[in-house]
C-alpha cells in the first residue's frame, strides 16, 4: 500500500512540474510579440461611459 501511494504521489509531482514548465513555454512563446510596438492610450472609456482624455507629459 505504501509502495503503491508512494509512486502516485511520485506521479503527481511529475505531472505538476511537466505542466508547470509547459504553461511558463507556452507564455513565453506567445509573450514575446507583445512588446513589438509601444503602447499609445489617447483616451479611454471609464465605466459611467465618459470619455477620459490623457494629458501628453504629464505623470498620473
Amino acid at each position: 500500500m505504501l509502495k503503491k501511494m508512494k509512486h502516485y504521489l511520485k506521479e503527481i509531482i511529475f505531472f505538476v512540474i511537466t505542466m508547470t514548465l509547459f504553461a511558463n513555454a507556452l507564455s513565453l512563446y506567445r509573450s514575446q510579440d507583445l512588446s513589438q510596438s509601444p503602447l499609445t492610450v489617447d483616451s479611454f472609456k471609464l465605466i459611467n461611459n465618459q470619455e477620459y482624455q490623457v494629458v501628453k507629459n504629464k505623470p498620473f
